[in-house]
């Protein structure tokens, strides 16, 4: 175990350190516990494997105060007992960071535990690990605010989940893949509000076990993830001692769910929302809604369905502009008072089964009804509606749609970048996404450059029901564009051409300096000071150069660069001379922002403080009848330290040096002789080259005063 300290000096007297930050390194043989026992808060650990060579650390750590673990290579944790977990961050242990291990061993307890107790030390962050044989991934309880992100997540036959969260809320769950069990699901959130399950993708091992996400508390979002092999995809529920519903307000937004036996389940929950989403393959129900109220689903794709696509088996439920294709039911309906209005009902065997009447199918015009493909009327005054009700199956006869569409309902249901966008990237996708899956079309798609008025080269991809435009080249910076899809550019699932589409956006302001320090024509800079340009934007390096050149010599300084976030900083490698003025020159491309967009030209300059020299001295040079108890005070241009020469204070009668004792506070050095000056006698003060130095480490110039003491009075 090693470690490397960070010091930061102060000196008052003597020079003084404290600790602001320590790296330790852990490397086969070493402990990591010992070596978390004995690090500080906010120190961070790297664990080495075998000089590349994979290497497993034996025995279960627990994280209980603020630390970075980090993995540099391939470094497995093995649980020391199969009963706890193989790492467990504590409560004190909030706003530490786990990252890139192999942890296994936890045969029957979770990887990786978080029992914070809503502890508020700041973000935890367990990023990029590979959990596997353990009974299960990822255990949350009372953990607030954490971000699970970028882990692989592979465990055992048994009870366990993927990620399991209790008494959890507004935690971040992105990018993470897992891998199903014998019985139990991917993610449970089984108590906690305000989370996010964004981008994760769950595989489960059969359509009879699990449930790919299952939320049982209210105010959660689960967007954009990919879903499949389970018995249910997402499933939303909870019971209530009385037996009413408990869950509301909660969202399935954009996922991708495949076979799976239910798609999307909603049971004993209200003002669920359920959007953009495409399921298809499923043994069941695409969506199945057996107790719910006030359940909005909206825009979705269902597609190859063994039943009902929809199954609603609740009140109150609003179906809109979904595409229902190709199921043995597109719509069946066992409860009352839903909305039914702007869907696509294609070629299902039966399209629709309703059980009661009460049931609302159309709206008013020019809203009208639902489009299904097997409809045979025909619609004689153009006004886009059947003459004729289309007419389905169920308990009542009268069960109709009076407004059928005669042509199939297009949506453009998500842009990316938004209409009227500002800012967006230079290396922006743009992203099209339908109410149908499509296919290409005969007409074209542009990109526009208003500027120019020309159209900009982009490569087409179509995704389901997503249309991907990506510019071969980055886009221009300040610059409106103009996104057109002309009328049949693609085609929807019953073949019919999309309507047109405009849609604008502009791009970010070019890559520029925002704020220098020193600023530009500074004067009295320190000698070791860093120089720090902010951007107007995150940064990354690129391939030209950056230069710091002294204008008196005409050379280039040498210095290290680092780049955080949006700022570039430039620590010279020895001090800046004093006097002198210092150019920065920040060439073209030296820096690009994270699209690769290259920055613009920068010179700035400022002038660094000069050499430290005595600014006054008590008693003054040549003074007279200075007292003999008189200590002598020297006042420098700036505040300074101790520094490795020396002083001396000097007979002149003898030739002999005086002892004395030294004092420093900021920017005066104080001489105290520790005998009684001789009368009529002239001492000399020599103060040496470097005898003290500026806080910034620059010497003192050479320095040589006088006095005189007082004669003796006799009376």
């Amino acid at each position: 175990m090693y470690k490397k300290l960070l010091l930061g000096l102060f000196f008052c007297l003597a020079i003084l350190g404290t600790a602001s930050a320590t790296d330790w390194d852990v490397y086969p043989g070493d402990s990591i516990q010992d070596t978390i026992d004995s690090a500080s808060a906010n120190d961070k650990i790297i664990v080495h494997d075998s000089g590349g060579v994979p290497y497993t650390y034996q025995g279960s750590i627990n994280i209980y105060k603020k630390v970075n673990l980090t993995s540099s290579g391939n470094v497995t944790i093995n649980a020391t007992s199969t009963l706890n977990p193989a790492v467990k961050v504590l409560s004190s242990g909030g706003g530490s960071t786990l990252q890139g291990f192999r942890i296994t061993g936890a045969t029957n307890n979770y990887g990786i535990e978080l029992d914070l107790y809503h502890a508020a030390g700041g973000t935890t962050y367990i990023l990029n690990n590979f959990l596997f044989n353990n009974k299960g991934g990822i255990n949350l309880i009372d953990a607030d605010g954490t971000v699970i992100m970028d882990n692989t997540i592979s465990y055992r036959s048994g009870d366990g989940y993927g990620i399991r969260m209790t008494n959890s809320s507004s935690n971040k769950i992105y990018a993470n893949t897992i891998y199903g069990n014998d019985t139990d699901g991917g993610i449970l959130l089984q108590s906690g509000q305000n989370n996010l399950l964004e981008n994760n993708q769950l595989v489960g091992i059969s359509s009879d076990r699990g449930s790919g996400i299952s939320i049982q508390d209210q105010w959660n979002t689960m967007l954009q993830n990919n879903i499949t092999n389970f018995y249910n995809g997402i499933s939303f529920e909870a019971i209530a001692s009385d037996g009413n519903p408990n869950l509301i307000d909660g969202s399935a937004l954009n996922n991708y769910i495949s076979n799976c036996n239910f798609g999307i389940r909603v049971t004993d929950a209200f003002n669920i929302i359920i959007m953009g989403n495409r399921v298809t393959g499923c043994e069941n129900n695409a969506i199945y809604i057996p107790w719910s109220t006030n359940t909005t689903i909206a825009y979705n794709i269902l597609t190859y369905s063994g039943s009902s696509a929809l199954n609603i088996q609740s009140d109150n439920i609003t179906i809109l502009g979904n595409t229902i294709a190709n199921n043995q039911r597109g719509l069946a309906i066992d409860g009352h008072n839903c909305n039914v209005y702007n869907n696509n009902f294609l070629y299902n065997l039966d399209q629709a089964l309703v059980v009661y009447n009460d049931s609302n199918f159309n709206q008013p015009q020019p809203t009208g009804g639902n489009y299904w493909s097997n409809y045979l009327g025909v619609d004689a005054n153009n006004d886009g509606f059947g003459d004729t009700p289309y007419t389905f199956t169920g308990d009542y006869a009268t069960d109709s749609d009076y407004l059928p569409l005669m042509k199939p309902f297009w949506l453009v249901y998500r842009v990316e970048p938004i209409n009227q966008a500002t800012n967006v990237v230079l290396n922006q996708i743009i992203q099209i996404t339908y109410n149908q899956e499509i296919s290409p079309g005969t007409n074209w798609i542009e990109l526009v450059n208003t500027k120019t008025g020309k159209t900009e080269t982009v490569n087409i991809k179509i995704s389901g029901n997503t249309l991907n435009l990506t510019p071969t080249k980055l886009l221009s910076p300040s610059t409106l564009y103009l996104v057109l899809i002309h009328t049949g550019a693609v085609n929807g699932q019953a073949g019919t051409p999309c309507p047109s589409l405009v849609s604008k956006f502009t791009t970010v302001a070019p890559l520029s300096v925002s704020t220098l320090d020193p600023a530009n024509n500074a004067v009295n800079v320190a000698l070791n000071k860093k120089i720090t340009l902010t951007f107007n934007r995150e940064i990354k390096a690129g391939s030209m150069w950056i230069e710091l050149i002294n204008t008196k010599t005409g050379k280039t300084e040498g210095f290290t660069s680092s780049i955080s976030g949006k700022v570039l900083t430039l620590t010279p490698t020895k001090l800046l001379a004093t006097s002198t003025i210092y150019q920065v020159l920040l060439h073209t491309g030296a820096v690009t922002d994270l699209a690769g967009s290259p920055t613009a030209s920068k010179v700035t300059k400022f002038t660094t403080v000069p050499p430290l020299a005595v600014s006054t001295i008590d008693p003054a040079n040549n003074a007279v009848r200075v007292a003999l108890n008189k200590k002598i005070t020297l006042t420098f241009n700036r505040s300074i330290k101790a520094g490795s020469m020396w002083i001396e204070l000097i007979n002149t009668k003898t030739g002999k040096p005086v002892a004395f004792t030294t004092s420093i506070y900021r920017n005066t050095l104080t001489l105290t002789p520790t005998i009684t000056l001789n009368t009529a006698t002239t001492y000399q003060v020599l103060l040496h080259t470097g005898a003290v130095t500026d806080l910034a480490g620059s010497p003192n110039q050479a320095y040589v005063s006088k006095f005189t003491t007082m004669s003796l009075i006799l009376l």
